[in-house]
This record gives structure tokens, sequence and C-alpha cells, in this order.
């Protein structure tokens, strides 16, 4: 072997172990010594109430079978068992939402929107409904709050306290809203009650007028309807002005899945656990789509003109043989920007779709 790295690696273990012994670094268990400790195990799952004044966390003191829920404040940091109001008080983390200026929140705590102002110290319950509300978000200029009800949105003005739906999103057959085809033998059944009966003549004139009058009246502006005829809705947002609303489409694949037997059970019966479907199997297919609350016009994700949808990462060129087979597919790129909005490039191409939308309506 080499004199010279022999030489290397043994002032580099002499250069170690001297640093060692000159500066020896506290041990896990003086460290642990040192800090201050809890009787019990370790507290977890800490969280700020809404004003910031209060650290809630699951602590075991006692030993128990389970956690129990306890605080301590900015003046108090002796800790404390909650009540059973504070729980009822207290929301699920990062549920707060919060406009620009910061001095004013929404949030929704079992199935309910609260809306409170910071300076005034007051909230005030937006819906009171046995329906479940959620996703709360400030819009129209922070002068409205919009919320998810049934796969719609709904808005509620701080100012005048009015209520707005704001979507008619349902689903439906390919025959929504159409009449059943009736064939040849029940079109002259009908015609020949008419001829022979002067009092459904007479009833279907009168029928014929009324509908006349009413569809002659001046109409109000109908909330237009949005039919998803497969799968289930998605992933609603609206834009801050409140004119664009997003959503996902989501359709299910028909596959079979996998069954799991559970030997030890209560009843001391086999029974059986549903798992997921087979590795391989087809996978659900979702579609984007937004909703120009201004023009009346639903536009569909235009895959092929998203600017960089085929765009690989620049590291890639450091490699040409695998620069040269990466070459995404569209059906994949989008397979990734659906299933996983979260991932890095998601947003910036969601940005750039948007841009493009709002280009092209004006």
């Amino acid at each position: 072997m080499d004199a010279k790295i022999i030489f290397s690696f043994l002032f580099r273990m002499f250069f170690r172990s001297s640093l060692g012994a000159k500066h020896p670094g506290p041990s896990n268990r003086a460290k642990n010594n040192a800090r201050p400790q809890m009787d019990g195990q370790l507290s977890s799952q800490p969280q700020w109430n809404r004003t910031g004044d209060t650290l809630y966390f699951l602590w075991n003191p006692d030993k128990k079978p389970a956690d129990s829920l306890y605080f301590i404040t900015l003046k108090n940091r002796a800790p404390q068992k909650a009540t059973v109001a504070q729980r009822q008080l207290l929301s699920r983390p990062g549920s707060y939402v919060y406009n620009l200026e910061r001095t004013r929140y929404i949030f929704e705590k079992n199935g309910d929107i609260f809306f409170s102002d910071i300076p005034s110290g007051k909230t005030k319950r937006i819906t009171n409904t046995i329906e479940s509300e959620s996703n709360p978000q400030f819009s129209f200029g922070e002068k409205k709050i919009v919320y998810t009800r049934n796969s719609n949105l709904y808005s509620w003005d701080i100012a005048t306290g009015e209520t707005e739906q704001l979507t008619n999103i349902g689903t439906g057959s390919n025959n929504f809203g159409s009449k059943p085809a009736s064939g040849k033998e029940e079109e002259w059944l009908r015609n020949d009650q008419l001829v022979n009966f002067d009092v459904l003549r007479e009833r279907k004139a009168k029928n014929d007028t009324s509908d006349a009058y009413r569809k002659a009246l001046p109409k109000e502006k109908e909330l237009r309807y949005l039919l998803v005829r497969e799968g289930s809705v998605r992933g609603l947002n609206i834009s801050p002005d409140g004119r664009f609303v997003s959503y996902r489409t989501f359709k299910p694949a028909a596959t079979k899945n996998t069954i799991i037997p559970d030997y030890v059970t209560e009843s001391g019966y086999t029974t059986d656990i549903f798992g997921r479907n087979k590795v391989g199997a087809e996978q659900g297919s979702s579609a984007f789509y937004v909703y120009d609350r201004d023009r009346d016009t639903v536009l569909t994700l235009p895959v092929e003109s998203i600017p960089g949808i085929r765009d690989l990462p620049d590291y890639l060129k450091d490699y040409p043989r695998a620069f040269d087979k990466r070459k995404r597919t569209v059906h994949e790129e989008l397979l990734l920007f659906m299933a996983f909005p979260g991932r890095p490039g998601a947003g910036i191409l969601l940005s750039k779709f948007i841009q493009m939308i709002i280009k092209t309506a004006g």
C-alpha cells in the first residue's frame, strides 16, 4: 500500500482522537440530566391555541393507559390538565386561515365555520347546520369567506352576513335532464287520446298557454349546473378575486381488492380484512377543471399547452444516458401532477396553467 495513503489515514485518526481528548462532548445521559424533566412519559403533539398564549400537549404523568391533554401558558409554566370545555374549543393544528394582514382568521370546528377578529377578540359562528362545512378561505378581496358544503362552494359576506351559493356541481347519468324516449306506439296512443277526448285537448291547450307565458317572463340569472357524469368532486378552490373556481373529478377503477384473513378475533371466528388491489392493477383517473364565473365557462386542463409539462430536471443533463431514457409522456406527467399535487414543481405548473387560463379568458 502507498506510504502516503497510510500516513494520511494515521494522521486523520490521530487528529480525530486528539480532538476528542481535548474537547470531550457531554454524553447523552449528561445531556438528558441537564434538561428540565417532567415525571411520566414524554409529552407529544404540541399545539398553540388561537391567540398564541397557551400551549397544549398530550402527556401522561400518572402512567395511565392513555395520554391526557395538558397545557402551559406564557405566564404559568406549570403543566395543568385541560378541561372538557378547553378541549372542545381547541381546533386541530393547521386549521386556522389568516387574512393578509393577519388581523382576522377563520377555522372549521365540528363541521361548522367560525370567524374571529383579533383586535376585538370576538369570534362569530358563520354556519350552524347538521351538514358538514369545511375548507374555509378568504376571497373576493377578503370581503367574503368561502367554504365547501356538499361538494359546492358557498360565500358569506363579512359586512352584510349574506350567504350565497357560488357553484352548482352535481353528479348524474348521461341522460340527466332528458326525457325518456317514447316509441311509436306511445306516440300514436297519445295523439289518439287527444283526438277522441275534448277535455284532454282543452287541458293541453291551457298547459301550453301557461308554459308559453312563463317562458316569456324575465328570468333572474340562474346558477349554472356543472354536471359530473362519473366519479366524485375533489379539491374545490376559488381564486382570491372570486372569479375562478378550480376542482378535480376522480373516477375510481373497477378493480377487485385483496382479502386478508384475520384469525385472532373476539368472536372466535375468522373474519376478512379488505385490503388494496393487486400491484399493477388499473388505477383511478382524474381530470382538472377551471370554472370562469364571469364568463360562465368551464375550461378543462389542456395538458399539451402547459409550459414546461415535458421538461425534465436540469441535473439529468449531467447524465446523458439517463437523460435520453427519461422521456416522460404527457400522461405520466399528468398522473404525477394529479396524484402528488404537493410535489416539487407542481405548484409552478399549476401557476402557469392558471396564468394561461386568465390570458385566454381575457
